[in-house]
């Protein structure tokens, strides 16, 4: 049975699909920056400024995944890579206004040997895109991102998935996934908005957590901290509402902020990002776009 939700007034999807228009014209802007020997941590700005030139804000901060890299990496200022001669880049960025999210995501094979990896992860979009409407089980999507995948002789990634979106919830609790996986309960419902990403390897289909955390969120407003600490958690909370942040974001605050947000999180006050690694260390694909189920029709709002 599918659990009722309320369905979104007009002003709402309005919202999101001004929120979508943004990301569609950042997302053509963003795809001539990457190139190789550019600069990771320019771009990442760059994408940003368009996002705000626009009339939007980040939703989060841009994602800038390389190679095995599959998610939540994102450049500090002390960053010096440069994109590789050869490689998979993953591009993954939102868009709010006033909270309304959307999500997209794109991959650029720089030096053409991956292709088959790009190709199968946007074909397997484009058919999981041609599959919703209200009523269809989150696990159908799956089976046909599982499906693509393997007629490339490739795989899912099969803990990462694509997710529902609410007002400042990136992730609002239920999850679709990339493989056929009969105990997801979820269905596509009225006046839902969805993420659907397909993530799709040569590797062995799984990613685990590294070391690194560059991306955050408050997880508790109030811990034992310094005088500095404390006025970061309070901005933190004041800027972001919730969405996920990092420490080029609060720069001007002065200080080490990348420390003090490392400190923070050792104290239970922030929920940290780790980069996300295929386990073998492949090449990953994504794309990535966002749905909304207004008054019974499906609408991909960042095309």
């Amino acid at each position: 049975m599918m659990i009722p939700m309320p369905g979104l007034a007009e002003q709402e999807f309005e919202k999101y699909r001004e929120a979508g228009r943004i990301a569609k014209s950042v997302k053509e802007e963003a795809q001539k920056l990457v190139s190789s020997g550019r600069s990771v941590l320019e771009t990442a700005i760059k994408i940003e400024e368009i996002i705000r030139s626009l009339g939007g804000e980040p939703a989060f901060p841009v994602n800038i995944s390389i190679g095995s890299v599959a998610a939540h990496y994102t450049p500090t200022y002390s960053d010096k890579s440069l994109f590789p001669e050869k490689g998979l880049v993953k591009i993954d960025f939102g868009v709010h206004i006033d909270g309304y999210i959307v999500d997209t995501a794109f991959t650029i094979d720089l030096g053409g040997d991956y292709r088959v990896i790009m190709d199968a992860a946007k074909e397997a979009l484009e058919k999981a895109l041609s599959r919703i409407s209200p009523g269809v089980s989150f696990r159908d999507v799956g089976r046909i991102v599982e499906e693509t995948a393997k007629r490339y002789s490739l795989k899912p990634v099969r803990n990462l998935s694509g997710h529902r979106i609410d007002r400042y919830k990136i992730h609002a609790g239920e999850s679709i996934p990339n493989y056929s996986e009969a105990l997801i309960p979820w269905r596509f419902r009225e006046g839902g908005v969805y993420a659907i990403e397909p993530f799709i390897t040569s590797g062995a289909g799984l990613v685990s957590e590294g070391r690194l955390v560059t991306i955050y969120s408050v997880k508790k407003t109030k811990v034992k901290s310094s005088e500095e600490e404390a006025r970061v958690l309070r901005e933190a909370i004041a800027r972001f509402k919730g969405l996920p942040f990092c420490s080029r974001w609060l720069a001007d605050l002065g200080g080490d902020i990348d420390a003090m947000l490392e400190n923070l999180r050792s104290k239970g006050a922030l929920h940290p990002y780790p980069v996300l690694v295929e386990v073998s260390g492949a090449q990953v694909a994504q794309f990535e776009e966002t749905v909304a189920i207004y008054e019974g029709s499906v609408y991909i709002l960042t095309r």
